[in-house]
């Protein structure tokens, strides 16, 4: 299962807003990716359970924007966070 949408839990799960968004995909609709992120960003806010999203591409734009970080709280990434490669590949197009 994909999802387009990151959310707090139950990935198996298909919500409204990634189908909204494979209609779009597949049909060739414009899509606001800066909205649809930006949303997703204040659900983090928001939401309790839900963790900040796109933490790959927001600290892009931190290091390409060479925006300040000192005083910044900061979360150490444990080694068990990481995700194998065979993992991936377990979850590739063919997995099936």
């Amino acid at each position: 299962m994909w999802i387009l949408t990151p959310r707090g839990h139950n990935h198996a799960l298909l919500h409204e807003e990634d189908l909204i968004l494979m209609y779009c995909i597949i049909n060739r609709v414009q899509v606001n990716w800066a909205y649809v992120i930006g949303e997703q960003m204040e659900k983090s806010k928001r939401l309790v359970d839900y963790r900040l999203p796109y933490v790959v591409l927001v600290s892009k734009l931190i290091e390409h924007f060479k925006i300040p970080l000192e005083g910044e709280l900061t979360e150490l990434v444990k080694l068990s966070y990481e995700v194998s490669k065979t993992n991936l590949h377990k979850i590739g197009p063919d997995s099936n």
